[in-house]
């Protein structure tokens, strides 16, 4: 029952027998060194800005092929009301024009093009065209609001139920005055602070206080505090961690999610393995070799026949 238990990924295990479970999870014959009992989630930041337009439905839509399960993308409000991606205030930086989101419409957004050496012509998307994009392809939705306008969290709020789509949205911020319009206006839908690392204390209060999850910087994250967060019902959720070895020590720590611009770098990573029968006949203190079935952050399906199941 407890191996069941640790296999399911259970956050946490009620026992009256401490030490048993813990011989269980220190069991090096079942468990290999930084064994993960749940897939860690890939946020592509913006999509995947070195092979395509950031903030960019292409991008995005390349980035979950790769193997994010989670799109970042930022909004802000246009004077008519529309409800349209982009990282910057203004569209210099990243389109063939020049402006301040905000004081244009959106007709005169749809003039320009995003550019990109890659020989991209993007439109600047809504997040309307995201939903439509990714409603119902089991890819979730960070949604950052940018804009310090809380007009836009009423726009926001009602295009997800249009598409009834909160329960692939997280809404996550730096402006804690959104957060609370969130709360007000959408007070269901899953919500994230995202700011630094500070004390497990201060952490917890925050969470708290705005109902959110904790998205900090990744400098200063430690496995320690991650524990500590988690054995308080908080989930951290790093940013912006791209290909290295920290990269790799983050996903090791079992952390909730990784925000990289690189969800290229996991497409090899196994995220499930699953046996290709559902019983096994195996003497008692014997070993029976199975074929077991592996799935890529990807999608790439293989089987091995290396693996063996030992009975405990």
């Amino acid at each position: 029952d407890l191996y069941k238990l640790i296999t399911a990924g259970a956050h946490g295990i009620v026992t009256s027998n401490v030490a048993r479970l813990e011989s269980c999870m220190e069991n090096k014959t079942v468990f290999a060194k930084n064994s993960l009992v749940r897939p860690i989630n890939i946020i592509g930041h913006r999509g995947i800005p070195h092979l395509a337009p950031e903030n960019t439905i292409v991008g995005s839509q390349m980035a979950a092929n790769y193997g994010a399960n989670i799109i970042e993308n930022d909004i802000y409000l246009t004077t008519d009301g529309v409800i349209v991606v982009m990282h910057d205030p203004t569209i210099n930086r990243t389109t063939n024009g020049s402006g301040e989101i905000e004081k244009m419409s959106y007709a005169q957004l749809q003039q320009y093009v995003v550019d990109y050496y890659g020989g991209y012509r993007e439109k600047i998307p809504t997040l309307e065209d995201y939903f439509k994009a990714f409603k119902g392809t089991g890819v979730n939705l960070f949604i950052e609001i940018k804009t310090q306008n809380t007009a836009i969290v009423p726009k926001l709020k009602e295009l997800i139920d249009k598409y009834d789509i909160q329960d692939q949205c997280c809404v996550i911020s730096f402006h804690l005055a959104q957060l609370k319009e969130v709360r007000t206006h959408i007070p269901g839908i899953s919500g994230g602070l995202l700011t630094a690392v500070t004390s497990v204390e201060s952490m917890l209060q925050t969470t708290s206080q705005w109902n959110t999850t904790y998205n900090p910087g990744h400098s200063g994250l430690t496995e320690d505090i991650l524990e500590d967060c988690s054995y308080r019902g908080v989930s951290m959720w790093p940013w912006t961690l791209d290909p290295s070895s920290l990269f790799n020590e983050y996903f090791a720590m079992g952390t909730w999610g990784i925000t990289t611009n690189r969800s290229d770098f996991v497409q090899n990573y196994v995220e499930r393995l699953y046996t290709t029968a559902n019983s096994y006949t195996v003497t008692v203190g014997g070993t029976k070799a199975v074929t077991v079935r592996k799935e890529t952050y990807s999608g790439a399906v293989s089987t091995t026949t290396s693996a063996a199941m030992y009975v405990v």
